[in-house]
């Protein structure tokens, strides 16, 4: 993060915007399936923030890269 705040690198807009898409998706009442369903209200929340740790996962790949860090230590290297 200090890179971002120093303008040494930017974060994607597609994970910001993902981020605070699926962050009111899951704190709004509005549900694709309401949390009323128990089970399944919940099923579906959790695999959109699945989805989203998918994402984060793939930008920090992506950031290992291109600063030539070893990703193994933090369980990132392609399989």
């Amino acid at each position: 993060m200090g890179q971002v705040f120093r303008g040494q690198r930017r974060l994607p807009w597609g994970t910001i915007i993902a981020v605070v898409a699926i962050a009111l998706y899951v704190l709004l009442p509005f549900d694709l399936i309401p949390d009323f369903f128990l089970f399944f209200g919940w099923l579906d929340d959790a695999f959109i923030v699945a989805k989203l740790f998918a994402l984060i996962k793939l930008d920090l790949r992506r950031f290992v890269s291109d600063e030539h860090i070893d990703p193994e230590p933090f369980d990132l290297q392609e399989k």
